[in-house]
C-alpha cells in the first residue's frame, strides 16, 4: 500500500494493444487471470481474444489456448481452488442464449454448468465454492397474427418459451415455426386453431446430431 505503480514487464504482453480486458486475482493470491482483447491490426481493425495466467508477484505468463479461442473476454469468477473459473458464453450453438461454463486453467477443459431457454451471465462464485450468483436473462418471443383490414391482432402462440420465425402453409390453415421448448431450437408444425401440433425438424434429423 502506498507504493508507486509498476508497469507489467514480462515481454509476452508488453507490445500488445489492449482496448478491453478483465483482470481477476486468484483466491490464493498466487496469480492473476487476464482475459483481454488484443488489437492485432489497427488499419484493418482486427482483434483477437486471449486468456493469460500471470504468476504473482513474478513469473512468465502462460496462455490458456482453449479460452483464448473464445471471443470476446467474458466476465468470470475464480473457484476457491485458484485453478478453475466460471464464466458465461454462447459457446454451444444447440442451446440458444449465453450459459455458464466451468474451465480448468491448468488442463484447458471446459464443461457446461447451465442450459436453459434464457441466458446466464456475470457469475460470482461464493468463497466456499458451494454457490454461484449470476444474472439470469429471459427472452420471450411470441407469434402474433395481424389482419390487414385494420381489425385487432390476435396472439397466435404466446407461452413462456421461444416461438419465432413463422411460415404459413400454402393452404393457410397451419404454419411452421421455431420453438425453444426443449432447450434447443426446433421446427414445429401447428394448425391455426392450435388443435394440431408436432415436431418437424430436430437435431436428430441431421446425421451428426447437431446443427
Amino acid at each position: 500500500p502506498g507504493a508507486e505503480p509498476r508497469r507489467y514487464a514480462e515481454p509476452q504482453l508488453l507490445d500488445k494493444r489492449i482496448p478491453e480486458g478483465r483482470l481477476r486475482f486468484a483466491p490464493d493470491g498466487s496469480k492473476v487471470a487476464f482475459w483481454l482483447i488484443n488489437a492485432l491490426d489497427r488499419a484493418r481493425q482486427t482483434s483477437d481474444s486471449e486468456f493469460w495466467i500471470l504468476p504473482f508477484p513474478q513469473g512468465a505468463p502462460r496462455l490458456v489456448e482453449s479460452l483464448t479461442r473464445l471471443h470476446p473476454p467474458y466476465p468470470f469468477s475464480w473457484l476457491p481452488d485458484s485453478r478453475g473459473i466460471v464464466f458465461g458464453t454462447d459457446l454451444r450453438a444447440e442451446t440458444p442464449g449465453m450459459h455458464l461454463y466451468r474451465a480448468d486453467t491448468e488442463t484447458g477443459s471446459i464443461e457446461p454448468l447451465t442450459a436453459t431457454n434464457g441466458s446466464e451471465t456475470t457469475p460470482a462464485v461464493s468463497p466456499d465454492g458451494r454457490r454461484i450468483a449470476y444474472t439470469a436473462q429471459e427472452e420471450e418471443y411470441h407469434l402474433i397474427e395481424v389482419p390487414l383490414d385494420g381489425s385487432r391482432y390476435r396472439s397466435a402462440l404466446s407461452g413462456s418459451r421461444m416461438e419465432a420465425d413463422p411460415a404459413w402453409s400454402p393452404l393457410g390453415n397451419q404454419y411452421a415455426y421455431v420453438s425453444g421448448r426443449t432447450g434447443r431450437p426446433e421446427v414445429w408444425q401447428r394448425s391455426r386453431d392450435g388443435i394440431f401440433e408436432k415436431q418437424a425438424v430436430t437435431s436428430a434429423s441431421f446425421s451428426d446430431g447437431e446443427t
